[in-house]
Parts: C-alpha cells; structure tokens; sequence
C-alpha cells in the first residue's frame, strides 16, 4: 500500500531530514492545491494535425510534438528498398495511445 504524503513527511521529520516548520509549510501546500488522481488522467491522446493527412504529420493533443513526414522502411533481401506511409499507434514523445476517430 502507498505511502501518503503526511506519512512520508512525519518520517522525514523524525528521521531528522526535515524540521517540523518544513513539514507544516509543504502540508499546507498540498491543501492550497489538490493533487491529481492518476486513474482519472486520460492515457489517450489525439494526433491534432490538419495540415496534412495523418500519415504525413502528427501533432500530440498532450504533451504537443509535431512530427512530419515519416515512413517505415523495407528492406528485400535483393537491395531494394520500399518506402510506405506510416501513421503512430502511440506519440513517440509521451507514450499516450493515440486515439483514431474512425
């Protein structure tokens, strides 16, 4: 089970890593500001782009990475190369699944 903030702070004070002026100015921060719930952050998010077509530009919603003109390359045994159009499941940049409005 996860340690709460007041838990880990009483710690610190009593293992001398903080005094009890220290510990009150921080609890009395987390009070002005909530924090936020991880199970309510969306993991998702939408390629934004309308310049081009999808698989020509990606634009992050979240964490806003631009991206544009890539590929996935293929390699024959013969030499040849073969460029295709490629389109991210997931932004390179955050992680978040990307959304697809179909």
């Amino acid at each position: 089970m996860p340690m709460s903030c007041k838990c880990i702070l009483d710690r610190m004070v009593f293992k001398g890593a903080m005094t009890e002026k220290e510990r009150e100015k921080i609890m009395r921060k987390i009070k002005e500001k909530p924090l936020v719930d991880l199970n309510e952050v969306g993991r998702t998010c939408e390629n934004v782009g309308t310049d081009y077509a999808e698989c020509d530009q990606f634009v992050c919603s979240k964490c806003g990475i631009e991206l544009q003109d890539w590929h996935s390359v293929e390699r024959c045994e013969d030499g040849e190369v073969i460029f295709h159009e490629y389109t991210f499941r997931y932004c390179p940049h955050c992680g978040r699944k990307i959304e697809v409005d179909e």
